[in-house]
């Protein structure tokens, strides 16, 4: 028998508030958000949207998906839900939920349903993604729950952003860094054990050249501008999937996905170049050096950020204004591992 709407009682609603407020990561919050949607409402699918870049249009990237237990596969070929949706090539209803930020009801032939669009907003009412949530039948009553769950869920992404981030610049601090890359390296050892081939990550440090010159010579209001001003520029360049940290001082961080070292080098390129060409207030051209290391599964968080500093220590000491992998340095014989946890002697 296929899912309906369902009436939650209030000791299932107060547990599931509970357990949206137990959740400490972006990710483990946005999969209990779908997963309470689902058990409260009796939906037969639940999609999260994030809101995201590529090039010079809007994407929505799929972040967590759900389907109601025992209902038949063909709800998800037939209706399915596409893992990216390009704004301007989306349907009406899908640009009219988010430009206009309104809920949109979609009705679903495929399946005798429907499909409602919520908008889902952040800090400052900011849009970050949009909702799908499919029915068989909607109740006024699930429909005005799930619109006070968002508010709530909206709530509480505020509160944890504000731990996840950088008070000056807005960029993920080191504390959420030491919990996404430990996810990143479980999930490719679970990969590598299951002889899968997992997602391919990029751990580049970042370090302005010359910033304490910057801020003896100018002080330290124009200093905190150049760093507001070289995190926008890595918002600029790099994509939504990338992960964007600042570990203090004039020290970033970024963990890129790409394909292979030369995509992730030549992105990285684009990004120094972006900064050298970027006309600072006052300060003028600034420059930056970088150190970057392959994440491959296979070592520990401690590992991989000694590797990248190396590399980094390397680029500063030899011209600065470079941006050099570790393991490229390695095999040129400019860099030799001493030991097995990654210590290096300089040539």
């Amino acid at each position: 028998m296929m899912a309906t709407s369902r009436q939650p009682n209030s000791e299932n609603l107060l547990e599931s508030i509970i357990g949206l407020t137990e959740q400490r990561t972006q990710q483990s919050l946005e999969n209990c958000l779908i997963e309470t949607m689902r058990d409260l409402t009796g939906a037969v699918r639940v999609a999260l949207y994030g809101l995201s870049s590529d090039a010079n249009n809007r994407v929505l990237v799929l972040s967590q998906f759900s389907h109601a237990a025992g209902q038949p596969r063909y709800f998800e070929s037939q209706a399915g839900i596409p893992p990216e949706i390009v704004l301007r090539d989306a349907a009406e209803a899908f640009r009219k939920c988010l430009e206009n930020q309104e809920v949109v009801d979609v009705p679903q032939p495929d399946f005798g349903g429907v499909r409602i669009l919520y908008p889902v907003l952040g800090a400052e009412e900011h849009l970050t993604g949009l909702l799908a949530v499919d029915y068989l039948a909607l109740s006024p009553s699930n429909h005005r729950l799930i619109s006070a769950f968002l508010r709530i869920y909206q709530n509480y992404q505020n509160l944890l952003s504000e731990n996840q981030r950088d008070r000056l610049t807005g960029l993920l601090n080191r504390r959420t860094f030491e919990d996404q890359i430990n996810q990143i390296l479980a999930e490719q050892r679970a990969a590598l054990e299951a002889g899968e081939t997992g997602s391919c990550y990029f751990l580049t440090i970042f370090d302005i050249d010359f910033f304490k010159k910057i801020n003896d010579t100018y002080g330290h209001l124009y200093g905190d501008e150049v760093l507001l001003l070289f995190a926008r520029l890595m918002r600029q360049t790099f994509r939504g999937e990338d992960l964007l940290y600042r570990f203090g001082g004039e020290e970033f961080v970024v963990l890129l996905k790409a394909t292979d070292t030369g995509s992730c080098l030549k992105i990285l390129e684009r990004f120094r170049q972006n900064v050298e060409n970027f006309a600072f207030p006052q300060v003028g051209r600034v420059t930056v050096s970088g150190g970057c290391v392959a994440i491959t599964g296979k070592g520990l968080q401690t590992t991989l950020l000694d590797h990248a500093d190396q590399a980094l220590y390397y680029a500063k000491n030899h011209g600065r204004n470079q941006i050099l992998h570790y393991e490229q340095l390695v095999e040129a014989g400019k860099l030799a591992v001493t030991d097995q946890e990654g210590s290096v002697d300089l040539f």
